[in-house]
């Protein structure tokens, strides 16, 4: 990775002797005093700290990901592979059995054991309000069999228990409630360390473990810089202040690929960009006294064929988008290819406007984040416009997602612009935290931000959860999912395609889950 000193002598002496120190715009990537450090640009910050995730977001379990690990973990592809457990088996239907690992240790020192395992769960599942608790509400409790082994035993059979667990971080029971400097301990057994004292808002600072169980990890000290502006993370990348950027702008691509010492990577995501309502007839968000126009199909509908998605994936995304038809992308278990897309007709949405009685459209606001996932504010403006030739005024209320989060999950929204990936790799979890009825089930439907509601959905998804059959499961997510698109329980936009940069003498590829595991990442050191 360093060039050999001559070359840097010989590069001093150029720069000394042209003058031009002080005005160089590109840095060559391949140099670095501290081979063993990297800078990495974010879109956005996190929301917190395991277990106390205010939202259960990529970027936020991708960061925790490094610091904390479960009993079980994907890998690259989605693949379920052993993690702080080293097996398990099924003694019966509702019981779980894991053989722990030995010689792991917390951040703070102590060993890891199964007491851990049940405290960590049983500290979610006293929790109902935590982001987290639907990974464990169908767990009715766990039993230490020993030091090494540990009994999850569930309400009834659940067949993706071990996907639910890839999230479902162990912390120390020893050490949870421990201040440091005033400052809650984050111990967890990950190959990194937060450091507490460096970090701030902008800048999350972690420190390599020396004592992983894995082994000492590559990089010593790994900076993440939330730069939410796009164009400006481009630049960071060009001039070398940072050495991996993660959703770069389309528009960036070709100048980046022709800038030396960068390489640029795509990679499809499992994320649906799609629009959500509120589904009230009375009490809503913002039609308090009646007459929400969302709460009729035929406006949702109406929206649905309004919106020139090809022009979108074409003019906003430059390409780099798939047409979504539903809640899934194709390759995760629960896909059903016989939904496809509402034409972009805007006639039918005229048509559709007038059977509802808004033959001059109505008036709604439209919130929509400025800096969460690929050119989501030029996608609310595109939806914004298509909308206005329909009679339909929305009005767009762009807010970075720090303050767009807090207020659509309060349910404070009447007509907003999310993204869902499936992180179980299992098309479930849709039901259990989109569709379910909010309200119904403990810890259920608890990102069902509109109120959107139908029994025949609510058991479908509850079958989904305890069918062991993969058959008969796949049959009844796919029925379910039928139902719920009929209902235009969401408008689904695109599946996004990723845009990462990086020095060249980085090595790393991006992974389907689209985290940025640090373990995956480290130097050519030709």
């Amino acid at each position: 990775m360093t060039k050999a000193l001559k070359t840097a002598v010989i590069l001093a002496l150029i720069l000394a002797v042209a003058g031009c120190a002080d005005n160089t715009t590109d840095k060559d990537n391949n140099t670095r005093e501290q081979p063993d450090d990297i800078t990495i640009g974010l879109k956005g910050g996190v929301f917190g700290y395991y277990p106390n995730i205010t939202n259960y977001e990529t970027t936020t379990m991708s960061m925790n990901s490094n610091i904390y690990e479960g009993l079980v973990s994907f890998d690259g592809e989605y693949s379920i592979t052993p993690n702080l457990a080293e097996g398990w088996e099924n003694p019966d239907d509702h019981t779980w059995r894991f053989h722990l690992r030995h010689g792991v240790t917390f951040h703070s020192g102590d060993a890891f054991d199964a007491h851990d395992v049940k405290f960590s769960i049983d500290h979610l599942l006293e929790d109902p309000d935590n982001v987290l608790y639907e990974s464990v509400n169908n767990i009715e409790r766990v039993e230490v069999v020993d030091n090494d082994t540990v009994d999850i035993i569930t309400e009834e059979p659940t067949p993706i228990l071990l996907n639910k667990l890839v999230d479902t971080y162990i912390i120390s029971k020893e050490t949870h409630t421990v201040k440091k400097g005033g400052q809650p301990c984050h111990c967890g057994t990950g190959p990194y360390i937060l450091d507490e004292n460096e970090t701030k808002e902008d800048a999350i600072v972690l420190k390599r473990y020396d004592d992983y169980w894995q082994g000492t990890p590559p990089l010593k000290e790994v900076t993440f810089k939330v730069i939410s502006d796009d164009d400006e993370r481009a630049e960071a990348l060009k001039r070398g202040d940072i050495d991996l950027a993660e959703h770069l702008p389309v528009d960036k691509r070709e100048e980046l690929e022709r800038t030396e010492g960068i390489e640029v990577l795509a990679a499809p995501s499992t994320r649906v960009i799609f629009l959500g309502f509120d589904f009230r007839e009375e009490d809503s968000y913002a039609y308090p006294d009646g007459d929400n126009p969302t709460a009729d199909v035929k406006v949702r509908k109406a929206i649905y064929h309004a919106i020139d998605e090809k022009a979108i994936i074409e003019e906003v995304m430059g390409g780099a988008a798939e047409p979504a038809s539903q809640f899934l992308p194709p390759h995760i278990f629960g896909y059903n290819p016989d939904i496809e897309r509402l034409p972009y007709n805007q006639s039918k949405a005229r048509e559709l406007l007038n059977e509802a009685g808004y033959p001059e459209g109505f008036d709604i606001e439209f919130d929509c984040p400025t800096d969460r996932y690929v050119n989501d504010k030029e996608i609310c403006e595109a939806i914004a416009e298509d909308l206005s030739e329909v009679g339909v005024n929305a009005t767009l209320n762009a807010q970075p997602k720090k303050e767009f989060f807090p207020k659509v999950l309060a349910r404070n929204t009447s007509f907003h612009l999310l993204g869902w990936a499936a992180d179980t790799a299992d098309g479930a979890e849709i039901f259990d935290y989109m569709l379910t009825t909010a309200g119904t089930q403990p810890g259920k439907g608890s990102v069902n931000l509109g109120y959107y509601s139908n029994p025949l959905v609510d058991e479908m998804g509850r079958r989904s959860s305890t069918t062991l059959d993969p058959e008969k499961r796949l049959t009844i997510m796919q029925e379910g999912f039928a139902i719920a698109m009929e209902d235009v329980a969401w408008v689904p936009l695109h599946l996004q395609s990723l845009l990462y940069g990086k020095a060249s003498d980085v090595e790393w590829e991006p992974r389907a889950d689209v985290k940025i595991v640090l373990d995956d990442i480290s130097y050519d050191k030709g």
